[in-house]
């Protein structure tokens, strides 16, 4: 039999143990020197955790906020565009048409109203604008467009103006069709829904409408004026006189400048919403910001601090190891020796 002085099992196992804790530590130094959190936040905390968890979930809700915010200021900044283009549409109809029929220039009239149809298209165009995958213009329903096509409404208009023989009747007509008739631009020409969008969050308890919908009366407002002019140019122009076609045109023109007003007014109001959610903004940021120096108060771990323990985990590991490495290596000739 061969005699040994080899280390015992137990001491095998002990270093082992002083082996992997080391590792642990080592790790765990690591990562607090690389992020600059304690990775025990239960023992950062001082046992006591649920201030550090209010603080987390207050910081979840900003962060979601911010997001929302984020969100309100794409829409609001899309939405001003688009009645930027609305605007520009009904105010060059109505001023150019009112001088031409204040002028009893049916001539005149006619060529500027023969670019009603490609303004109405730009309408609806702007108020099928979207962000993202949602209709800005459609109130609670945003998935799908705020208004039908250009061609369908209009298509729908000049029906019901087919066969009218007077201003009176194709005005009554086209008004009835945008305002007051349930079966009209209310059935298939909007599309979205009766309710708003949802209002924006903006902290500690309010909320501001920063929306506005494609049955909003600035647009229907600029959609009849427009409409009124198409269908003055385009049905049979033989069932309307000169003087009756400048009548249609004046009461077009006078919505056209009625619209410029109303959208001006909507412009005005999005604009107020544009600078309450900016106010937002900034106050959710600095929410953020002491939120997240409350929270780093509990957890932050100091750089040098976790770097020297890094480096003394480190030496002792390799003290660790250079003990077992011995005990490894212990016979009883080397002993004796």
């Amino acid at each position: 039999m061969n005699a040994t002085g080899s280390p015992d099992i137990l001491s095998l196992s002990r270093q082992a143990r002083d082996i992997a804790a080391a590792n642990r530590d080592l790790t765990r130094a690591s990562t607090e020197m690389a992020t600059g959190v304690q990775e025990d936040v239960v023992a950062a905390a001082g046992g006591d955790p649920s201030r550090l968890y209010a603080i987390e979930r207050d910081l979840s809700r900003v962060e979601a906020r911010s997001t929302t915010l984020t969100l309100a200021q794409t829409r609001s900044t899309a939405t001003q565009s688009a009645l930027n283009s609305i605007q520009t549409f009904a105010s060059e109809i109505g001023v150019d048409l009112a001088a031409s029929a204040e002028l009893k220039n049916i001539g005149a009239a006619e060529r500027r109203a023969a670019g009603a149809r490609s303004a109405f298209e730009g309408v609806v165009s702007a108020l099928n604008a979207r962000v993202g995958d949602r209709s800005i213009f459609a109130g609670a329903d945003a998935a799908g467009p705020a208004v039908a096509s250009a061609d369908d409404i209009l298509a729908d208009v000049q029906a019901r103006v087919a066969g009218a023989t007077t201003a009176v009747d194709v005005v009554n007509i086209v008004e009835d069709y945008f305002f007051t008739d349930p079966a009209g631009y209310a059935a298939s020409g909007y599309l979205g829904s009766i309710n708003d969008a949802p209002e924006v969050d903006l902290g500690e308890g309010r909320r501001i409408d920063a929306s506005l919908r494609a049955d909003d009366q600035a647009v229907r407002t600029t959609l009849a004026a427009l409409a009124m002019s198409v269908v003055a140019v385009e049905n049979d122009a033989s069932a309307l006189n000169e003087g009756e076609r400048l009548d249609v045109f004046e009461r077009s023109s006078l919505l056209a400048l009625e619209a410029t007003e109303r959208v001006i007014d909507a412009r005005s109001r999005i604009g107020d919403a544009e600078a309450r959610i900016e106010v937002g903004v900034v106050q959710n940021s600095a929410e953020g910001a002491f939120l997240e120096a409350a929270r780093s108060a509990i957890v932050a771990r100091d750089p040098f601090e976790a770097a020297t323990e890094f480096t003394a985990l480190e030496t002792r590991l390799q003290s660790v190891f250079a003990v077992t490495a011995r005990l490894s290596s212990l016979t009883l000739t080397s002993f004796l020796r």
